[in-house]
């Protein structure tokens, strides 16, 4: 009976230590601006910056989107960005983000949005396990 809790109890720590020891993903904004003001359809809509932290404790690639949302409610994305960071390293300087505003997009005030994931699914071509985001309502409005 001895032998059976004695193998019991060494099998529970060694899961448990496994179980501390596990990589972990994430990642925060630190600081993020969107570009302001008046922007034409047709046109690139430059300036939109965020700085990432990985708060992790392995080293990661981590994705980037910058959306932005019409007055509609119609979302747009802009082209994904990756930045691989080391654990506890922050992004060097801002991620620059572009977004072709499109003639289709409402005239009116936008939202913007960023986001951090933690993964890519070349397969599905999606992001997914959201570690972070931040938005403005009324960021900058498109004008005619």
């Amino acid at each position: 009976m001895k032998y059976k809790l004695l193998c019991g109890l060494i099998l529970l720590s060694l899961v448990s230590m496994q179980t501390a020891y596990a990589d972990t993903v994430s990642a925060q904004i630190t600081d993020f601006y969107f570009p302001n003001g008046d922007w034409y359809k047709g046109s690139n809509q430059g300036g939109a910056n965020l700085d990432v932290k990985n708060t992790g404790d392995v080293g990661h690639l981590f994705w980037v989107q910058y959306s932005v949302m019409d007055i509609r409610g119609a979302w747009y994305d802009a082209d994904l960005q990756s930045v691989y960071l080391n654990p506890g390293e922050e992004t060097n300087g801002m991620i620059t983000m572009t977004w072709l505003i499109p003639d289709y997009a409402a005239y009116g005030n936008c939202q913007g949005k960023f986001t951090v994931w933690g993964g890519y699914d070349d397969n599905a071509n999606s992001v997914y396990n959201l570690l972070d985001e931040q938005d403005l309502a009324s960021a900058f409005r498109i004008v005619g």
